[in-house]
């Protein structure tokens, strides 16, 4: 276990973890790339891996005894014909020491990717104790890894995401669009009833336009979608901002008469 410089404990494998660094980053900083994120070295500290694998006292001791060599020398002068190679059999007693940031794997990324069985492993590393700020990143549309799950209709992700505290259900995309919205809007009957089964869930939020995830569901003709909602108490009195229009008039203006007689 270490604690990362946010203050953030982490536990990591004792096993020999392998790493094809160190390279050069942007920050001028030395990176070595492992399987659970980047250590990053401050430029002025030397590692001096040969082509073979060393342990992590190995390690330390090259980057005590050569100051004067700079990092990207000390890669060039290993043999050019294979990589250097650099095995750290006990990560936290170079973590302790010369550890500047992690970056973790990202939750939105795996949610992104659609890897239920990758996002189960990461919390399973961590114990499912992930961060607010990490369980609700957002990309560049505002879309949280529970809305992209939820856009897919990826049942396996929505279930791991829901159980998780500190999660926002009610998180909006930057055209004020909840998971709820998405789901009922595509048609996701099983990610609907996940969230229905919430109880942080506000089911009748508005997005920008004013629309609640029964009125997507309604114009889209998704009746098992509006049969849930209903049954989760959404109202159907509601009307958008822009038409003014109730759920079951925008059933009927789209042609969706299945959903309109089950509102009605």
């Amino acid at each position: 276990t270490f604690e990362s410089p946010n203050g953030v404990r982490r536990k990591i494998p004792v096993t020999p973890v392998l790493s094809t660094g160190p390279k050069k980053s942007n920050q001028h900083h030395d990176t070595l790339h492992y399987r659970h994120g980047t250590l990053v070295f401050p430029s002025d500290i030397v590692v001096q891996p040969s082509a073979k694998a060393i342990d992590s006292s190995s390690l330390l001791t090259s980057v005590l005894n050569s100051p004067s060599q700079s990092p990207s020398e000390a890669v060039m002068s290993s043999a050019a014909s294979s990589p250097p190679i650099i095995q750290f059999s006990h990560p936290a007693a170079i973590f302790n020491q010369f550890v500047v940031s992690l970056v973790d794997h990202s939750v939105l990324k795996l949610c992104q990717d659609g890897d239920a069985g990758a996002l189960s492993r990461y919390l399973s590393l961590h114990h499912d104790k992930v961060s607010a700020r990490n369980l609700n990143a957002t990309d560049q549309t505002g879309k949280s890894g529970l809305l992209h799950a939820a856009m897919t209709g990826n049942v396996a992700i929505a279930r791991l995401l829901i159980k998780l505290p500190g999660l926002e259900v009610n998180l909006a995309d930057n055209e004020g669009n909840t998971a709820l919205h998405l789901a009922s809007q595509a048609g996701h009957a099983d990610v609907v009833s996940l969230l229905t089964l919430c109880p942080n869930l506000s089911i009748d939020i508005r997005n920008n336009a004013g629309l609640t995830a029964l009125m997507k569901a309604a114009l889209q003709g998704r009746v098992r979608c509006t049969r849930l909602l209903l049954l989760a108490g959404a109202s159907p009195v509601l009307r958008d901002f822009g038409r003014g229009l109730c759920s079951v008039e925008w059933a009927r203006l789209t042609g969706r008469t299945k959903c309109a007689e089950i509102i009605d």
